[in-house]
């Protein structure tokens, strides 16, 4: 069985962007969902440009109320951010709201559903930065690429934890973009607020 991937969509729902992916892997979500519960593997699945490292591990195991605190670089800027999980629902979901860090809002729902033996893993990530007007000029234009960047090789690195291939190596960007994008397309449908979006948005607005 081989893990299977949906493209990456960016898109503006209300004052708030909006980036989802789904991805299928072959184990039962009972498998899958401690992987994605167990903090440390938030190094395992972030792009070695960001030098992401956890400060303060949290209590385990994890909770409603739970921090998780860790430093990163943006383009050489040291930054800190706070994690505070707002929803706990094993095996089914849980969703980590930025505390403190880089972005104005940032709220991250992790689904898990069974699929026929084989795990739907869906993310939706509500984000809104600061200094809006800046957003789609050079000043603040890297975010949707970054972001794409980092899901893209968030994806390459589970389907090789899952399909027992993972690389040692499989930190260099160059390499997991490649991969990454020959599986998943990255899609901006960033423009004006649709009759679409309004119907995502009050599905979004609906499990806080």
């Amino acid at each position: 069985m081989q893990t299977r991937t949906s493209e990456i969509t960016i898109e503006q729902v209300g004052r708030s962007l909006r980036l989802s992916c789904a991805q299928r892997l072959p184990a039962a979500v009972e498998t899958v969902f401690p992987f994605f519960a167990a903090p440390e593997n938030l190094e395992r699945l972030t792009p070695s440009f960001l030098q992401f490292r956890i400060q303060r591990p949290p209590v385990l195991p994890l909770r409603n109320g739970s921090l998780i605190d860790y430093r990163l670089q943006l383009h050489g800027v040291p930054v800190w951010w706070r994690t505070r999980i707002e929803d706990w629902s094993p095996p089914l979901r849980f969703i980590d709201v930025q505390v403190r860090g880089p972005f104005r809002r940032w709220r991250h729902l992790h689904e898990f559903s069974a699929v026929g033996g084989e795990t739907l893993v869906t993310d939706t990530v509500l984000y809104d930065v600061y200094c809006r007007r800046l957003y789609a000029t050079r000043a603040l234009g890297w975010i949707d690429s970054d972001l794409r960047r980092i899901f893209v090789h968030r994806q390459t690195q589970i389907a090789r934890i899952f399909a027992g291939d993972e690389r040692r190596d499989g930190n260099e960007h160059q390499d997991d973009q490649q991969d990454g994008y020959s599986h998943c397309r990255a899609h901006s449908q960033l423009g004006p607020h649709t009759e679409e979006s309004s119907e995502g948005a009050a599905r979004d607005e609906s499990v806080e």
